[in-house]
């Protein structure tokens, strides 16, 4: 009986083992063009399950409990969807930078924005 009990101890069988660590996976989304964070963005996570949420009003989210690797999609209108894959071996911070789509355009000033108006009449 003494061994069989140490047996199990030793492989793990009593809930001593097989306990797989898991991390933090933590996201900050920017404007690649001008570098502010990016608010309201939604950021798919796919690994051993499909979580989405929403970037806070600094660009911030945060997904717990993940092992291995995993996937991410961010999209926010008027950006490109941007696709990134994570191996976690630890807590991860990263920083997404989303360019803008092609049909976005970009305005550094008032005679820019009359000069683009005109051209959609």
């Amino acid at each position: 009986m003494i061994c069989l009990s140490i047996a199990l101890i030793l492989t793990g069988c009593l809930g001593g083992g097989g306990r797989t660590t898991t991390y933090f996976l933590r996201l900050t989304i920017l404007n690649d063009l001008s570098g502010s964070p990016i608010p309201g963005a939604t950021i798919q996570l796919a690994g051993k399950s499909l979580t989405t949420k929403s970037s806070d009003a600094n660009g911030r989210v945060a997904f717990s409990g993940l092992s291995g690797t995993v996937e991410i999609t961010v999209e926010h209108t008027g950006f490109k969807r941007h696709n990134e894959t994570f191996k976690l071996t630890g807590d991860k911070t990263a920083v997404v930078r989303l360019q803008l789509s092609d049909s976005a355009a970009a305005v550094s000033d008032a005679g820019s924005l009359l000069a683009a108006i005109a051209d959609e009449k």
